[in-house]
């Protein structure tokens, strides 16, 4: 497996990396993560690094959440205060 920092899992990650002003596609379609070369080893190796970005986005998306739900209130929390808010504007 390779390590994090290597220069293979580099490569994956950096491929469709983004500074988050460009939000444009730039894979390519026809064989999005160049499978159809790559040995087998290569694949796997690839394929676990997209997992692992993955998971690392999806945990920063949960702790993104929690800190919304600590600090604004779940969805009915919310709702009501919307409600009210508007009751009182109407009022």
């Amino acid at each position: 497996m390779w390590a994090k920092d290597s220069p293979e899992a580099l490569a994956v990650r950096g491929k469709y990396k983004s500074d988050g002003s460009d939000r444009s596609d730039r894979s390519d379609k026809s064989d999005k993560y160049c499978f159809a070369k790559a040995s087998p080893e290569v694949a796997a190796n690839t394929i676990i690094c997209l997992i692992n970005q993955a998971s690392f986005l999806l945990g920063r998306q949960l702790q993104k959440l929690e800190q919304s739900f600590l600090d604004e209130g779940g969805f009915t929390e919310r709702l009501y205060r919307e409600r009210s808010r508007k009751r009182d504007d109407g009022a």
